[in-house]
């Protein structure tokens, strides 16, 4: 009996990592996956910035301005950039991350700056979710921290002031010490 207990454990045991190994394999295929569509919408980019340049270049030769074709080209550049966007939110979300808004990198969660641009980053609950802070909110954290400054300012300028005193001191006394050269 004991035996089987064993191997009735070992074979629960080997089936439960088996299941996690797996599922962290799929993760790691996915975002595989969504490296290399980042990386064939990035090429497509640049491929569609090529092309602007030499369709702007022609047109200058010719004399002639830019047209549809441009605009054309601007569009499909427009989609890319959104699925690059898109494919960066999913990979941070798999990553448990949120993406900046300004630079498009990952970051923590609770980061409340981006750690490569210094954005501010969006509040975002317990899933990760953005939430939307009221305008009230907004407004009362903007005048408490304009509040912290101003008493960060104030103590500044109350330990400069007996600085000022002293330096004036200072130099007075110096200006009595030194004998004045006669010519």
């Amino acid at each position: 009996m004991r035996n089987e207990d064993f191997f009735e454990n070992l074979r629960q045991t080997l089936t439960e990592t088996a299941e996690v190994v797996g599922k962290k394999a799929e993760d790691l295929v996915e975002i595989q996956k969504l490296h290399s569509r980042i990386r064939t919408a990035q090429r497509n980019v640049e491929t569609d910035y090529k092309k602007i340049g030499e369709i702007i270049y022609q047109r200058y030769i010719e004399g002639e301005l830019p047209g549809q074709e441009l605009e054309l080209i601007c569009e499909m550049i427009m989609e890319q950039q959104k699925e690059i966007a898109g494919c960066k939110e999913e990979l941070a979300s798999k990553r448990g991350q949120v993406v900046c808004a300004a630079c498009g990198n990952g970051n923590p969660k609770d980061a409340a700056f981006c750690m490569h641009c210094g954005a501010v980053m969006p509040k975002t609950d317990e899933e990760g979710v953005k939430t939307e802070e009221s305008a009230e909110t907004v407004e009362a954290n903007l005048a408490e921290t304009v509040q912290e400054a101003e008493e960060v300012a104030e103590t500044v300028e109350e330990t400069a002031e007996p600085e000022k005193e002293n330096e004036t001191e200072i130099a007075a006394e110096l200006e009595e010490e030194t004998p004045v050269a006669e010519e």
